[in-house]
């Protein structure tokens, strides 16, 4: 299915599908092919990423990606 385009862009005046509408259309069908995703929190050199994990239940391949969390002090 598609993912809703519920968020707005005030900027660009338009309409989007923000992550966790990606997520619930993507989720359902990588898992219906045996592959799981999981995303914990990891520290690296005293940094915070979200490992983003995509495993293969049979084979026991994976890959996976790291994206530093960034926080703006107030």
């Amino acid at each position: 299915g598609d993912a809703k385009k519920d968020s707005s862009n005030p900027f660009y005046k338009s309409k989007y599908a923000d992550l966790n509408a990606i997520r619930e259309v993507t989720i359902p069908v990588l898992n219906s092919v045996g592959i799981v995703v999981t995303q914990p929190i990891v520290q690296v050199n005293g940094k915070a990423y979200v490992q983003t994990t995509l495993s293969h239940a049979e084979s026991g391949e994976e890959m996976f990606s790291q994206t530093e969390v960034i926080c703006s002090k107030p």
